[in-house]
């Protein structure tokens, strides 16, 4: 019987811990682009680089973009053929391309046949079967005929060399040691290059170096060292008398010395040899952590070595020999066999379990690579396929049938009771976890499957014991245990006419210190009952006390603060009163909802839960708002004030369901993800997201803490229990690259990582910038948000969109910040800041300014000239017509006036032939005054001219037609013997001027001098 316990509890342990997962994923877009993948390497960016028969691949998480040699690149490159790729120490991927290596620069992202110009010099052709690069910043290149190739990766072709000849399949093995130097290993010798070549006639078979010292091992298993002075001597430390068959550098300082029997262990620093006592033969050795060494022995035996102090734990034998071993970031150990089954090691067990998959590609996979987040990368035939390994800390709850979990209690006997919706289910578990019994509507709990009938929407135990089921639409259940395991079942529903239930939608229950249970419904306002242990409790509700009608609100939860304040909260608002008043009816509630002119009011109306946490702040969870914390110090008063954490304010969902304490820390259940706040709710961006990757539908029941400290957890799909203090802190901080800029128009750019600084040349102000977190695990949980300016602008949230598009900007200079999630779904410290620098066109620069400037200038100038000059021509007309009227009455001035007309004659600024034509046309004009008959015809032939040629040069010297100035002629004329005594009348005045109607005569006279005739003669 003990054992039977003792395998039941170990059962039950193991269901309880957190359970390691591993999802695998296969590329199948790079598989539709290339024909097969020949090598995967990841560069120091964290970009993964995919070398294929179809060109070379850069993979950011979202897309395969591909690089190939094009006409017209000057690259020389022939074919797209990537046999096998490198990564060098400048962050290049040398290419081995059919026969020839192609340095492929990230920065600039073009392609560079390395020895064609040393080819053009030497005259001959140089076939590169291996590529091998070196810590100390240089490259070798092994050609089919046996040359060594040195260069420096940062001037590549102008430092290619020839270094050894002559060694065609006689390298054993490249090396660099603590100094930098490079060793390469051959049976022709041993060669050291430090600037120059040192060669060693003893050959050797294997290079370690470890901390300041480095270890060679002869091909007879002899094991020597590097001394100081670069002399090369054997160990004299004790060694076994068998040959070391293989050494490897260990990464906590020491080495492994491998023989045909047994391991040793040799301490880097002192080179001291230690018996690991481990005997046997050993087939393959793994290490992913700095003091674990795991050994695959020839039976199939599994060992992991304790690197410290020596502790061994032996695995039985799997079914295939390993390919690798590694640990995830939880510390659970995978190993993947030859014949494709995936084994874990849980943390803290000793038998490895096989998981479940039937991925019959990873029987083929080879070249497996680690990334940072701990992925394993593998290709095969179908392409390449990922390992991402993740630990689930959600357990879930055992039901038999599936039911969404609406509400969940522990009692005082440590019980804990969950309630099925779907199913109408209450389930009862003891403090260790136990499943008890469901209870059945008999009052007693049942080993099998039962069903009671109701929807519980909230449970709750009085400080009398008794526990009260809150349902819908059934109403109130008392519980009052009579035996153990038995319940009296008490049961209220509304009734017409009575006074006591008012709704039977009851979705909250809370006690007061006085021992009064507050009751919260829809529809049916709040109820109070002050004696619970009454046979027949009396209902307080709105039908008897009208201070309790809340009936306009339909209540979700209540909660009583620590110096007795009630917090009603509702799909209205939130309630809230004084339970320190003795008498319900002279209670106040007041009323605080979402206004629309208030910027610190309730973010949503709509009520999901309510906090107060251990420094007595209060937190409310809404529907749609995410958290509104109450930063008013008195909460009854009249208007409260509120902070806000959602979306808009960096929070990670304005959808709430709960929010609930623990150990100091906050959490909200949100619609698909557990969220933790942060401690003290301060940092912009403090918050860390868990279990959004699992898909789960959390529903309304308010979580659990359970008796031993673990949480339960409702959802659409049963409960699910964790244990919050293991969901630690992510550390994984992935690194935001750019990845593409994309002009309208144009193609997309990809060389744009290699710079914090992008210029955008004039004329392209309708741009896409593309970029990513480079996080493996999970970029289908990365978020993203971006800022434009360094003033502490808000951030622009934009979610699952990895690009920011600019359209139509206008120069400028623009720092634009970048920050994301990592794979877990918790912002990080990854801010990338870019500043985009947009060159305005010639006509947006201070130079078109300044032509503007002048143009304009140069515009005004001329329409200021133009104006003087036209008025100073029409002055000119004027002062000519004024001139040539004159002279009709200086021709009848005495010889006393002949100087006024002297000067008149000299203001006058025509060409003499112009005048004498004036002087004619006016005395033609002044003998034939009084001729009425007189017109323009006359006075062309006269002046033997034309009538137009008449019209245009009166135009041009005087601005007026020869009609005009013969009337104005006369009218002048009119002046003179108006002015003198003559004795005439007006009438007799316009015929000596030569005006046949002495109406028309007055008419234009006053048209011109702005007065009759008579007025005139009056004023002269």
């Amino acid at each position: 019987m003990r054992e039977l316990l003792l395998i039941c509890l170990l059962c039950v342990s193991q269901a309880l811990t957190a359970r390691p997962e591993c999802h695998i994923e296969h590329f199948e877009e790079l598989t539709e682009k290339t024909l097969r993948v020949t090598r995967i390497v990841q560069d120091r960016q964290g970009f993964m680089w995919i070398g294929t028969l179809n060109g070379l691949y850069r993979y950011d998480g979202y897309n395969f973009v591909s690089f190939k040699a094009k006409a017209g690149d000057g690259s020389h490159i022939i074919t797209d053929h990537v046999s096998s790729i490198y990564l060098d120490a400048n962050n290049n991927i040398w290419c081995l391309i059919g026969r020839r290596a192609c340095l492929f620069d990230t920065r600039t992202m073009q392609f560079t046949d390395v020895l064609r110009q040393m080819e053009q010099q030497t005259g001959r052709t140089y076939d590169v079967k291996k590529i091998r690069t070196m810590r100390d910043g240089t490259t070798w290149l092994i050609t089919s005929d046996g040359l060594y190739i040195s260069l420096r990766n940062d001037r590549p072709v102008s430092t290619a060399a020839v270094r050894l000849r002559g060694l065609a399949d006689q390298d054993r093995m490249f090396a660099t040691d603590h100094h930098g130097r490079t060793w390469i290993l051959t049976n022709r010798g041993t060669f050291m290059f430090n600037g120059k070549q040192i060669r060693k006639p003893q050959t050797y078979s294997t290079f370690v170096n470890r901390g300041n010292n480095s270890w060679l091992l002869d091909d007879n298993g002899r094991l020597h060292v590097l001394t100081p002075d670069d002399r090369i001597v054997p160990v004299t430390n004790p060694l076994p008398t068998e040959p070391i068959a293989k050494i490897y550098p260990l990464l906590n300082n020491r080495v492994a010395l491998i023989t045909a029997t047994r391991l040793l262990m040799m301490d880097a620093r002192s080179g001291r040899i230690i018996d690991s006592g481990i005997r046997g033969q050993i087939a393959k050795l793994f290490q992913y952590v700095p003091r674990q060494l795991w050994l695959q022995m020839t039976d199939g035996t599994i060992i992991r070595l304790n690197g410290d102090n020596g502790a061994k734990m032996t695995l039985a034998g799997l079914s295939s020999p390993l390919s690798f071993i590694t640990e995830d970031p939880n510390h659970n150990v995978w190993m993947l066999a030859d014949n494709g089954s995936l084994y874990c090691l849980n943390k803290g067990t000793t038998m490895p379990q096989r998981y479940p998959t039937e991925d019959e590609n990873l029987k083929k996979s080879t070249n497996s690579l680690t990334d940072r987040q701990g992925n394993i990368w593998f290709r095969n035939d179908a392409g390449i396929c990922k390992l991402s390994f993740r630990q689930q800390h959600l357990q879930p709850l055992q039901q038999e049938v599936t039911s969404m979990i609406r509400s969940s209690m522990v009692d005082g006997k440590g019980r804990y009771w969950v309630s099925g919706y779907d199913d109408n289910t209450l389930r009862v578990f003891d403090r260790h976890n136990r499943p008890v019994g469901y209870l059945g509507p008999d009052g007693r709990l049942h080993a099998a499957y039962t069903v009671f009938g109701s929807h519980f929407y909230c449970m709750l135990q009085d400080h009398s014991g008794q526990i009260w089921l809150g349902s819908k639409p059934d109403g109130l259940f008392r519980l009052r245990e009579t035996a153990p395991g038995t319940f009296l079942i008490a049961h209220w529903k509304p009734a017409p006419g009575r006074a006591d239930l008012t709704s039977g939608e009851i979705y909250g229950m809370v006690q007061d210190r006085q021992g009064r249970l507050w009751i919260a419904t829809h529809g049916g306002g709040l109820l109070c009952i002050k004696d619970t242990r009454a046979g027949k409790p009396v209902f307080l509700s709105r039908r008897n006390t009208p201070a309790l009608n809340l009936s306009v609100a339909n209540l979700n939860v209540l909660t009583i603060t620590h110096d007795d304040r009630l917090l009603c909260g509702s799909e209205n608002g939130i309630f809230i009163t004084d339970l320190r008043t003795q008498d319900i009816r002279r209670l106040k509630f007041r009323h605080h909802t979402r206004e629309s002119d208030r910027a610190n009011s309730l973010s949503s109306s709509h009520i999901t839960g309510i906090l107060e946490d251990q420094h007595h702040r209060i937190f409310i969870s809404t529907e749609c708002g995410g958290i509104s914390r109450i930063m008013s110090d008195d909460l009854l008063a009249d208007r409260l004030a509120f902070r806000h954490y959602n979306m808009d304010t960096g929070f990670l969902s304005d959808v709430s369901q709960a929010i609930f304490e623990h150990n100091g820390r906050k959490w909200v259940l949100a619609l698909n993800q557990l969220i933790e706040m942060d401690h003290e709710c301060t940092k912009r961006h403090g918050y860390n997201s868990f279990f959004k990757r699992d898909k789960l539908s959390f529903s309304p029941c308010r979580p659990l803490r359970l008796p031993d400290g673990r949480w339960l957890l409702g959802t659409a799909n049963g409960a699910f229990i964790v244990r919050l203090d293991n969901l630690g802190h992510i550390s994984n901080v992935p690194q935001i690259a750019l990845t593409g800029l994309k002009v309208q128009g144009q193609e997309e750019r990809y060389d744009v990582n290699g710079s914090d600084t992008i210029v955008i040349r004039p004329r392209e102000r309708s741009f896409m910038l593309s970029f990513a977190a480079l996080d493996y695990s999970g970029t289908d949980m990365i978020d993203y948000a971006y800022q434009i300016g360094d003033n502490q602008k808000a951030w622009t949230y934009i979610g699952r969109s990895h690009s920011i598009s600019f359209p139509d900007i206008n120069p400028g200079t623009y720092a634009v910040r970048i920050r994301s999630t990592n794979g877990e779904g918790t912002w990080v410290g990854n801010t990338r800041r870019v500043v985009i620098i947009v060159k305005p066109t010639f006509w947006e620069t201070p130079w078109a300014t300044l032509l503007y400037v002048i143009l304009l200038a140069g515009i005004l100038f001329g329409i200021i000239h133009t104006i003087t000059y036209i008025r100073t021509i029409k002055q000119q007309q004027r002062d000519a017509l004024d001139k040539y009227l004159k002279l009709l009455d200086s021709n009848r001035q005495e010889a006393g006036n002949q100087p006024r007309q002297a000067e008149i004659i000299r203001q006058a600024r025509q060409k003499a032939a112009d005048d004498n034509f004036m002087k004619r046309l006016m005395s033609f004009i002044e003998q034939n005054m009084s001729n009425s008959d007189l017109t323009v015809e006359d006075m062309a032939e006269a002046l033997a001219t034309s009538q137009s040629g008449l019209n245009r040069k009166l135009k041009d010297l005087l601005g007026s037609t020869p009609s005009d100035l013969l009337k104005k002629a006369r009218i002048e004329y009119a002046c003179v013997l108006l002015k003198k005594d003559t004795g005439m009348n007006i009438a007799e005045v316009a015929f000596n001027c030569g005006f046949a109607d002495p109406k028309y005569f007055s008419k234009c006279f006053k048209a011109s001098k702005g007065m009759k005739p008579s007025d005139y003669r009056t004023d002269a």
